[in-house]
């Protein structure tokens, strides 16, 4: 897993790592793996981590999330 800084990444989707809550929004391309620290209010991205190829999901932490995204 590889800290990315936020200006560096678009995410399009994320799922709450424990209660499943999703949300997404429109993308073209193909886009990789992050695990990312959510602020709920209000709702940001604090911090962006790329995983790499195969990697396993970390486990479950409160105010992280799984998400899919692009390096831009």
């Amino acid at each position: 897993m590889k800290k990315v800084g936020l200006d560096q990444v678009r995410i399009v989707w994320y799922q709450d790592s424990i209660s499943g809550e999703t949300a997404s929004a429109g993308y073209h391309g193909e886009t990789k793996n992050f695990w990312v620290h959510l602020e709920y209010f209000p709702r940001e991205i604090t911090e962006v981590y790329l995983l790499e190829d195969g990697e396993e999901r970390p486990h479950p932490q409160a105010n992280w999330a799984y998400a899919r995204g692009m390096l831009v």
